[in-house]
Formats: structure tokens, C-alpha cells, sequence
């Protein structure tokens, strides 16, 4: 661990960078009552910042990216409050496991390769005002008897694969259990109507399990949620940071997986000269 905090209570963490660890923050055995802010725990072999049995704790402003299972986790936490944190291009941005009464918002939750919110017997958390992109498998998975949870105001977009005949994307919104899930007030995407939203959630009609309420929804991004990225503006440095990335010297980041094949290559350096010099539109 990079920092571990174990019983430790009342304590204020910040400006720390934990990076290249097994976990990089981890506080357990009722660490309560904590504030961690400002810290960067990216790279490690399981979790960015983690918590165990531990509750009341602040986080706000930290960067868990590129952490190779999770950025963060919370289990048997509650009463915790996450603001304005990035979990970016992990396997699993935030997850929550038998975590209940938290209050998640403002983060930033991209690109990461499974899913970006999942929740695992999690009750009453409210998950407000948070964006959830690009995320490859799902973009929220909800499951095993999370019960009184909000999923509202999020900018939730282009989460899974987009599906051609549908016109959704598979998939935004997974939950596989029988309770119902509340997700109203969320914003879908560009373009995203009535129909197309429904068939980006898995839910009762594809397997049998309960109902995701997301009527009435948002036409436009929700402000109090961070602003949705739009494609760079492809120039050669683009092509540049590309190749560096298809080389490892670079972190990934699909922003620039201009192919759509959910990484980065050569392929996308060379498809990106070619939008620069006027010969590939990459719209």
C-alpha cells in the first residue's frame, strides 16, 4: 500500500501522490472521519483508493486513473461523500460493494474498460451531477439487491457498443436483479430519444429482471454535472500523442481512438493525419 490507514481516524490527506503500488490509498478497520483531497493514485495493481469498513470519510478532488482493477472502491462503507474525483480508464471506475448511504457527485468516471459505476448489493446511495463516458462494457451496473439508490442528473453517454439497428448503445444501463432502480433526470446523449434510451438498459424487457424508472430525462447535458468531452480537434500533435501512445510511452486515454476499436494504435495516428490534411472525415 502507499498509504494505508488502518483504525486511523480524523485524519487530513492531501496533495499525496500514491502511484505504482498494489493499492494506493486504502484506509480500513473503521477509519472514519477522514478527508482526503488533492491526492493522485494512479498506476497500481489493484485499486486507486480504497475503503474498507469505514465510514463519514471525505473525498473530493483526488485522481485514481489507470489503476489496474479499480479507481475506486468502497466496501461495507457508508456514510461517504465523493466529490469532484476523476476514476478514469481502470477496469472498474467506482464500485461500491455492500456499501449503502453515500453521497456521490461531480465526479468524473471515463474510458474505463469494464464499467464505470457498479454497485453490488448497495443500498441508498445517491449518484447525482457525475459523468459517465466511454466506458467500454457498461456505463452503470447495478446488481445483487441494490435497493433506494438515485442514479439522477448524470451526463451518462456512449457507455458500451452502439447498435446500429437500435440506434442505442449496449449498454448504457445494466441491472441484473429485481428491484427496481431510479434513474430519471439523467441526460443520454446527443440525439438520444425515448426509444433509443430504452434500448441502451438492460433490464425487465431484455432479462427478466427489474425496471430502470429513466422517464423523464434530459434533451440537453445537465450543468451541474461535468461538461461532456468532445472529439479533439485533430491536428499532427494529435497524431504525435497517438503514436506515443500505441508506442507505451504514453498512459492510454481513447480520447484519440479515432477507429473506434477501443484502443490506440498506429491506425489512429495515421487516420488522424489524414482528418488534418482534409482526406478522412472522422465525424
Amino acid at each position: 500500500v502507499g498509504i494505508g490507514m488502518k483504525s486511523s481516524s480524523n485524519n487530513t490527506l492531501e496533495n499525496n501522490t500514491a502511484n505504482l503500488n498494489g493499492n494506493g490509498i486504502y484506509m480500513d478497520h473503521s477509519s472514519n472521519y477522514n478527508t482526503l483531497e488533492s491526492n493522485t493514485a494512479n498506476l497500481n495493481d489493484d485499486v486507486g483508493v480504497g475503503m474498507d469498513h469505514s465510514n463519514n470519510n471525505t473525498l473530493e478532488n483526488n485522481t485514481a486513473n489507470l489503476n489496474d482493477w479499480g479507481g475506486i472502491y468502497l466496501s461495507s462503507s457508508s456514510n461517504n461523500t465523493l466529490t469532484n474525483n476523476t476514476a478514469n480508464s481502470n477496469s472498474h471506475g467506482i464500485h461500491f460493494y455492500d456499501t449503502d448511504n453515500n453521497k456521490i457527485a461531480c465526479n468524473r468516471v471515463q474510458n474505463n474498460t469494464q464499467y464505470g459505476f457498479r454497485l453490488y448489493n448497495a443500498d441508498n446511495n445517491n449518484i447525482a451531477c457525475n459523468l459517465v463516458q466511454n466506458n467500454t462494457e457498461r456505463g452503470f451496473y447495478i446488481h445483487s439487491g441494490s435497493t433506494g439508490n438515485n442514479v439522477n442528473y448524470n451526463n451518462i453517454i456512449e457507455n458500451g457498443n452502439y447498435n446500429a439497428t437500435s440506434g442505442g448503445w449496449e449498454w448504457q444501463f445494466y441491472i441484473e436483479q429485481y428491484n427496481p432502480v431510479e434513474a430519471k433526470h439523467n441526460y443520454w446523449g446527443a440525439g438520444m430519444n425515448n426509444s433509443t434510451i430504452d434500448a441502451s438498459i438492460y433490464d425487465d424487457e431484455e432479462g427478466g429482471w427489474g425496471e430502470v424508472e429513466f422517464y423523464p430525462f434530459e434533451t440537453e447535458p445537465v450543468p451541474c454535472a461535468p461538461i461532456p468531452e468532445e472529439p479533439p480537434a485533430f491536428t499532427t500533435t494529435d497524431a504525435a500523442i497517438a503514436l506515443q501512445i500505441a508506442a507505451g510511452s504514453r498512459p492510454p486515454d481513447l480520447r484519440w481512438d479515432v477507429s473506434g476499436d477501443k484502443r490506440v494504435t498506429s491506425l489512429d495516428a495515421l487516420m488522424i493525419l489524414h482528418a488534418e490534411w482534409g482526406t478522412v472525415d472522422l465525424s
